[in-house]
């Protein structure tokens, strides 16, 4: 005889799934016979009374919560035995899952979307005075649509008075020292787990997971943190310190909200809308490879698939991995999952594109550190003074390859050190002055802002200047863009009339003979109003880029750079004609040739994946206790 339906729950739960059991919950998948909907049930085991549950209250008051970015409760119900909380249905993957999946670090554009999510979820829920106090990668799920939920809102002291969990409900690993040693939580609490998470992201490693405790709470006073620019190529140096200051050992020293840590922090990461777009095609491969395998697309991997996932192995003893096995970035045997849908360069291995990234700043370094050496005559052999010239070329391009701002800085050194050879005094003292400012207020606080302005000779002798202005626009923030552009557009100005070239279509990669202390070229250049119309117009390009492309698309970003080659023609080709100025007509050629030889780079750069806006600006966090014991 077949066995009858289940019975149902609170007479309106049918159970369909049993789907995971965690450190002090089961969850399940119910059918709502009365909505005619599924959702998901967790059902916390009690050891106390109700009327002794102090978590109780706040477990209500966090079924209230109402945003996009939170896990909805739609019912809360207390039995004799166990605690329901009745959620809505999230089909998607947790957080955790797609980590443990992934062979390589996510990029910075998943980590914006991701951090956006916390970050609004969290200061949704501390404005109606809810803590998380468990923020962990379990606890954030990414639904099909690549959009962010956190759940399990108000649970964690609910489970830590029911005798379920460790200290204050968290997990090892993301809690800050107040809520190990059972002190005095607030928003800085989930402040500081939120950092942890997100240095987990840019890393790959969370330095404070341990078997205890009282372990986490020792290596959180007592070990150094590896900075997370030391790590990947792609961060600005500023994040550091912004990180630093919201894992302070003292909440005092930490940013006063989550509010303020992500306006020091979104900055620094990607594009929160591409972001977006890449979760969406993750998950929905992920379900799409899943199905070939013959499995439910909500099943893969574990613990997601419903608004509750299983709980952290620091807090269990599940089969969740534990958190001190060798990490698997380097436990995993098969490839990644790359969305079709990404750009080439987001598909190559994380060594392959950090390879790249520095190669693009070795070679910027050394071709002006070529330009600049180009100016010393040693009366030597000529075999021997090329020799010479190539390894001290070799040397700073190394430096650059190894730290793109420290090979900028010996690249301006080596220009400014060709000026003075040459015997052009006084342009080699203002060059000197004004980059050396430039370097230590701008250019080395970021990769993108050296990089940018050292490829101005490199594009120069490559017949594609124009193509500077438009990168700095696509992957800075508009402040830096514009300072990143002011200089490259100065330094090409200088290059290309003290190497000798015709107008503004190229510059060469040596340097002139000497003919006084101020080049008579130069002194043109500078009482030229077109020379300033051309700055002008080189900046304006800049922005007009910037500007339009804050969404981050490829699209927008190509028809940004296309306003912007017009712009640059008007003001280079155009307006001399308004002013009756007669250019040569295989000048006009070149010129057009260059700009649109710019273009076409920009746009193959754009469609492969350059990162879109990977620096931002500079940080203003307080320091923490953590910054004298870093580790580069």
């Amino acid at each position: 005889m077949a066995a009858g339906p289940a019975p149902l729950i609170l007479n309106r739960y049918r159970p369909i799934e049993h789907r995971a059991r965690g450190g002090f919950a089961m969850v399940d998948i119910v059918w709502d016979t009365r909505l005619q909907r599924r959702v998901a049930m967790k059902r916390i085991p009690l050891t106390v009374a109700e009327t002794d549950l102090p978590g109780i209250n706040e477990a209500r008051t966090a079924a209230l919560l109402n945003d996009p970015h939170i896990v909805n409760v739609l019912d809360f119900e207390v039995t004799g035995t166990e605690a329901l909380l009745i959620m809505e249905y999230v089909d998607g993957p947790t957080l955790g899952a797609l980590m443990r999946e992934s062979p390589e670090l996510l990029d910075l554009d998943i980590i914006a979307s991701l951090a956006g999510g916390i970050a609004d979820a969290l200061g949704h829920a501390h404005e109606n005075q809810v803590l998380h106090l468990d923020i962990k990668p379990d606890n954030i799920l990414i639904d099909h649509k690549g959009h962010v939920k956190v759940t399990d809102f108000g649970l964690a002291q609910l489970s830590s008075v029911a005798g379920f969990a460790e200290p204050q409900g968290g997990t090892i690993g993301y809690m800050p020292p107040e809520q190990l040693t059972a002190g005095e939580v607030d928003e800085r609490t989930d402040l500081w787990a939120c950092a942890i998470l997100l240095y987990q992201l840019l890393t790959g490693h969370n330095p404070f997971l341990a078997h205890s405790a009282q372990e986490s709470y020792d290596r959180i006073l007592n070990e150094p943190i590896v900075l997370p620019s030391a790590t990947r190529p792609d961060l600005d140096p500023t994040i550091d310190e912004v990180l630093l200051t919201a894992l302070d050992v003292e909440k005092d020293g930490r940013f006063v909200s989550v509010a303020a840590f992500m306006r020091e922090l979104t900055p620094l990461l990607g594009s929160p809308q591409a972001g977006t777009r890449k979760l969406k095609a993750r998950v929905n491969q992920r379900d799409s490879e899943a199905l070939e395998q013959g499995q439910g697309g909500d099943k893969r991997g574990g613990g997601d698939g419903s608004a509750v996932p299983a709980e952290a192995s620091s807090k269990t003893g599940t089969a969740e991995p534990s958190p001190l096995e060798p990490s698997p970035l380097e436990q995993r045997e098969h490839p990644a999952f790359i969305p079709a849908a990404l750009p080439l360069l987001d598909r190559l291995p994380f060594l392959v594109r950090t390879f790249l990234a520095r190669l693009a700043a070795a070679l910027a370094a050394g071709s002006m550190t070529f330009l600049g050496l180009s100016g010393f005559d040693l009366s030597l052999h000529a075999d021997s003074q090329f020799l010479l010239l190539m390894g001290c070329v070799a040397i700073v391009a190394l430096a650059g390859y190894l730290v793109p701002q420290l090979g900028s800085a010996l690249a301006f050194c080596a220009l400014a050190a060709g000026l003075f050879a040459r015997g052009w005094t006084i342009v080699g003292v203002g060059f000197l002055v004004l980059f050396a400012a430039w370097w230590l207020f701008v250019g080395r606080l970021g990769r993108g802002d050296s990089l940018t302005v050292t490829l101005t000779a490199l594009l120069g002798a490559c017949w594609m200047p124009f193509a500077v202005p438009l990168l700095a626009g696509w992957s800075l923030s508009w402040r830096r863009a514009t300072l990143a552009s002011l200089a490259s557009g100065l330094l090409f100005v200088l290059i290309a009339t003290l190497s000798a070239t015709d107008g503004f279509a190229h510059s060469g990669l040596s340097l002139q003979p000497a003919e006084g202390l101020i080049p008579d070229a130069l002194i043109a250049l500078a009482t030229e109003p077109m020379t300033w119309v051309f700055l002008l117009a080189w900046v304006i390009s800049t922005l007009t880029v910037s500007l339009l492309s804050r969404r981050g698309t490829r699209l927008v970003g190509v028809l940004g750079a296309g306003l912007a080659t017009v712009i640059l023609a008007f003001a280079i080709l155009i307006v001399p004609l308004s002013w009756q100025v007669d250019l040569p007509i295989a000048q006009t050629v070149m010129t057009g040739s260059t700009l649109a030889l710019s273009f076409i780079l920009v746009c193959l750069l754009i469609w492969l994946g350059i990162p879109s806006r990977l620096e931002g600006q500079r940080g203003a966090g307080k320091q923490g206790s953590h910054k004298d014991r870093r580790e580069g």
